[in-house]
């Protein structure tokens, strides 16, 4: 006859948070997520200010030339014979530009014959140099912005991360009642790092076109970029899986080379067999 053990061995039981430390866990969130908004409300302003940044440049219309109807960002003032645009300049954008020049086929003020060849060519050339100087001075502008573009990205990804980590939070404080900070700690201490991380990548890897399921908008919008961020931190597990999907894409996986025979020991295998 064997012995009952009155006390038998009882499952692991959660060590479930206190009231403190569930104080002391939405307060440390609350905190970075207001220094992170701030932070991200001053680098919006400051790239959007790089955005639209002003190009000017010195050109004088000749006599006979006129300048079409233009965009609302491209202006030519007469009196300070200087051309300005605002925002970013790119190919496709200069060559809009330039065919806003227009020649008249005769002065009607000063009835003065048509310009030679020699003038016109000479009118575009300055022209075109001075389109040119507009963008490169748009292009050196436009690496502050991409700089602000990455800082952007950081952070969007810590919000969308601490969103995250406050909604598991009431979950589990709250619904389940079975919030264990002993063995979650590291979820919740590595998840806006993670997140940041995650947001940087995400901006680097959609200026690159790796990923191309997702359209970038046209004029790279600050908004557009801190909310496909915010919404990578949020869904890590979704864009670290997606990353994988890439990289596999882009270099094969393990498994895959593990199957595929070499090239010589198919061909030694095939001269066995013929022999």
């Amino acid at each position: 006859m064997t012995a009952t053990n009155p006390n038998p061995p009882q499952p692991d039981q959660p060590n479930l948070a206190t009231n403190l430390q569930k104080l002391i866990l939405v307060t440390v969130h609350f905190v970075i997520a207001a220094l992170v908004i701030w932070w991200a409300y001053s680098t919006i302003k400051e790239y959007n200010q790089a955005n639209f940044a002003e190009s000017t440049v010195t050109w004088e219309m000749p006599t006979g030339v006129h300048i079409k109807d233009s965009p609302v960002n491209f202006n030519y003032d007469p009196e300070r014979q200087v051309l300005t645009h605002r925002g970013p300049l790119d190919a496709q954008q200069q060559l809009k530009l330039r065919a806003l020049l227009e020649f008249e086929s005769e002065s009607t003020d000063s009835g003065k014959p048509p310009m030679s060849t020699s003038e016109v060519n000479k009118a575009i050339r300055g022209f075109y140099l001075a389109i040119d100087g507009l963008a490169y001075q748009s292009a050196s502008a436009q690496v502050g912005q991409l700089q602000l573009l990455l800082l952007l990205g950081f952070m969007g990804g810590v919000l969308g991360a601490i969103l995250r980590s406050l909604v598991d939070f009431i979950g589990h404080a709250c619904y389940t009642k079975q919030l264990d900070l002993i063995h979650w700690w590291p979820l919740y201490a590595t998840r806006p790092i993670i997140g940041a991380i995650l947001g940087f990548l995400l901006v680097v890897l959609l200026k690159s076109r790796l990923m191309a399921s997702i359209e970038v908008q046209e004029g790279s919008d600050s908004f557009w970029w801190l909310g496909i961020t915010v919404i990578g931190g949020f869904s890590t597990v979704d864009v670290t899986q997606r990353l994988r999907l890439t990289a596999k894409a882009l270099f094969g996986s393990s498994d895959e080379t593990k199957k595929k025979p070499s090239t010589n020991s198919q061909s030694q295998q095939e001269q066995n067999n013929g022999a």
